[in-house]
């Protein structure tokens, strides 16, 4: 129900806040991460496989910890409804020269699907 009620509208600019998240549980309580980014896309699929791959570089546990990014329930239904790109023709740009090591192992990560 999440991916359909994407199909609504379309934003221009999706950004999330990385700076702090729950990588266990959440949302009032668990154990936090702190990856300290933000991410942003024109793509709502693209953000949420980027962030995918961010939590489990941060020791994610739960369901969308493990195999292919592309195949979590929401994303993948997402995917199924053409809501966005899939996880490995995502191109990852840093916003920075600071941010180009996160990027490249995001890069990587999306590239497995």
């Amino acid at each position: 129900m999440i991916a359909e009620a994407n199909l609504a509208w379309r934003p221009a600019l999706n950004v999330m806040d990385a700076l702090e998240a729950f990588v266990d549980g959440g949302p009032e309580a668990g154990t936090r991460a702190a990856p300290g980014v933000f991410l942003a896309s024109d793509d709502r699929c693209a953000l949420d496989a980027a962030a995918i791959a961010l939590l489990r570089q941060h020791g994610m546990k739960g369901p969308a910890a493990s195999g292919p990014i592309a195949r979590t329930d929401q994303l993948a239904r997402a995917l199924a409804l053409g809501i966005g790109a899939a996880p490995n023709t995502v191109d990852v740009v840093p916003a920075s020269p600071a941010a180009g090591d996160v990027a490249k192992r995001l890069a990587d990560a999306l590239a497995q699907g």
